[in-house]
């Protein structure tokens, strides 16, 4: 899917328009392959939306946890997490969750994943700005 950004930038002087600018980019979402606890560093030069579909499978007396992180330099911090748990004996469940986030131009992410469950990257996409 191609996505087409346009904008215009004026420049007035004493409020008479001296320039104008338009824009226009054409972007595409990149499908990308990604395994959970390794990280990736989409852009160098400029912010990237990241749209990633998890799923969790979870039996009774089993838990998962996901957590996103994103790094700008100092670090990674956890911006989400996702919880499953079942405590029914005989009980499972399995859901698919979207996370959605932007990653900074020149920064990374990952996805971790703990505990007893199965989980699984169903898809990633990243759009460029």
């Amino acid at each position: 899917m191609n996505v087409v950004i346009t904008d215009t930038i004026d420049t007035y002087q004493d409020g008479v328009l001296v320039k104008s600018i338009t824009l226009c980019n054409t972007r595409s979402y990149s499908s990308v392959s990604l395994s959970f606890n390794s990280s990736r560093t989409p852009n160098a030069a400029s912010d990237t939306l990241v749209i990633c579909s998890i799923q969790m499978n979870v039996d009774a007396g089993n838990e998962s946890t996901i957590n996103v992180q994103v790094n700008t330099g100092s670090g990674f911090v956890t911006i989400a997490t996702l919880d499953s748990f079942v405590t029914g004996a005989g009980d499972n469940t399995t859901t698919i969750t979207p996370v959605t986030f932007v990653v900074p131009a020149n920064s990374s992410y990952q996805i971790l994943s703990s505990g007893t469950g199965i989980n699984a990257i169903i898809s990633t996409y990243e759009l460029t700005f």
